[in-house]
C-alpha cells in the first residue's frame, strides 16, 4: 500500500479520534501492527500560530509513519501551518479533514462544512499540496445530507488537485456517527478515481476489515472506535488471525497504557493534580479494556474513584486481573 511516495506496511490504519488518538495510543497502535497512524485533528489556526497546546499534538517518537489531519477553512492558515509542519514536524502524511461533523466544527466552517462550500474546498486542498513536502490526503463523507451527496465531485476535486489519496466515511454529516455506513459508496469513490481511496465506517472486527477490502475494492481501512482498548485488532488483522487476549494481558495494556501516558502528560498538564486527570483520562480506555472480565461493571464503578497509578494497579491486583 502506498500513499504517493510513502510505503505502508499493511492496510490496517488507526484513524484519527478526538481526545484519543494521542501520542501514546498512536505508539501502542504501531507497536501492534497498525500500518499508519493520525493525530488528533489540529487545528491549522493553532499551527499558523504556533500555539503551544496545538503543537502537543504534532510530537512524533515511535509512532511512524504518521499522518497529522489539519482542519480549518482558512487557506491561508492552511498555507502557514503546512510551512511550520515541513520544518518542524516529521509528518509522513498531511490529511485534511473535511468530514468532522461536530457543531463546533462545522459551525466555523470547517469539517464536513466544506463539502457545502467546493470551491473553498479545491482552495484549500491546493495550497496543502503547493506548500507541502509530504503526501496530501483528504478525509470526508458521503455529503452533507442525504440530498446533497457530493463525495464523487469532492473526491475527483481533490484528485485533481494533486492530493495522493482519499479517505471517505461512509456517512454523511446528518448521520454523524448513527446508523449504517453504506459501503457501497467507498466502492463506486474507488471505481471514479484513479488515486487510492481508503475506507471507513463500521469496521468493529477483523472480519469487518476484510468485508470492506473485499465488497469495495478499497486501497485501506481506517479503523476508529473499536481499537479503543483493543489494540490486538491491528495484531490480528498483521497476523492473520483473531486475537483475544485474556483478562491479565488486557488488564496489564491498561496499566501500561496509564504509565506510559502518565509519564507523557506530567510536562503538560498543569495543575495540583496533574496525574489525577490523566487517571481520569484513561476512564474512557477502561471499558474497552476491561470489557468482559468477571465483575466488570462494580470494577468500572471503583475505577471512577481512583486518582493515581498506585491505587490504579492495587484495585486491579485485589480484584486478581493483574
Amino acid at each position: 500500500m502506498k500513499i504517493g511516495a510513502l510505503d505502508l506496511k499493511n492496510k490496517a490504519l488507526a484513524a484519527p479520534l478526538a481526545g484519543i488518538s494521542d501520542l501514546v495510543y498512536r505508539e501502542i497502535a504501531i507497536a501492534h501492527g497498525a500500518g499508519l497512524v493520525y493525530t488528533e485533528m489540529v487545528s491549522a489556526a493553532g499551527l499558523s500560530r504556533q500555539d503551544r497546546k496545538t503543537l502537543r499534538y504534532i510530537q512524533t517518537r515511535k509512532d511512524r509513519p504518521l499522518a497529522v489531519q489539519i482542519f480549518g477553512h482558512k487557506p491561508e492558515e492552511f498555507a502557514r501551518a503546512v510551512d511550520f509542519l515541513a520544518e518542524h514536524s516529521a509528518a509522513d502524511c498531511i490529511d485534511i479533514n473535511m468530514g468532522c461533523p461536530v457543531r463546533k466544527v462545522v459551525s466555523g466552517g470547517s469539517g464536513a462544512a466544506l463539502m457545502q462550500n467546493l470551491t473553498l474546498a479545491r482552495e484549500i486542498i491546493e495550497i496543502t499540496v503547493a506548500k507541502s513536502p509530504a503526501p496530501v490526503t483528504v478525509k470526508f463523507r458521503l455529503g452533507w445530507d442525504s440530498k446533497s451527496l457530493n463525495f464523487l465531485e469532492l473526491g475527483r476535486i481533490a484528485e485533481q488537485a494533486g492530493a495522493a489519496a482519499v479517505t471517505l466515511h461512509a456517512r454523511t454529516r446528518q448521520q454523524a456517527y448513527t446508523g449504517r455506513a453504506d459501503w457501497s459508496k467507498i466502492g463506486e469513490l474507488k471505481q471514479a478515481l484513479r488515486i487510492p481511496v481508503l475506507g471507513s465506517g463500521d469496521v468493529k472486527i477483523r472480519q469487518d476489515y476484510l468485508d470492506m477490502l473485499e465488497q469495495t475494492g478499497c486501497d485501506a481501512v481506517l479503523i476508529g472506535r473499536a481499537a479503543i482498548g483493543n489494540p490486538w485488532l491491528f495484531a490480528g488483522i498483521a497476523a492473520g488471525a483473531d486475537i483475544t487476549p485474556p483478562p491479565r494481558q488486557r488488564a496489564a495494556m491498561y496499566l501500561e497504557h496509564t504509565r506510559r501516558l502518565l509519564a507523557y502528560e506530567a510536562e503538560f498538564v498543569k495543575g495540583n493534580d496533574s496525574a489525577g486527570k490523566t487517571i481520569a483520562k484513561m476512564r474512557k480506555f477502561a471499558a474497552r479494556y476491561i470489557n468482559g472480565f468477571p465483575g466488570a461493571r462494580e470494577l468500572r464503578q471503583e475505577l471512577n474513584s481512583i486518582r493515581d497509578y498506585a491505587a490504579l494497579k492495587k484495585l486491579l491486583q485485589v480484584c486478581d486481573v493483574v
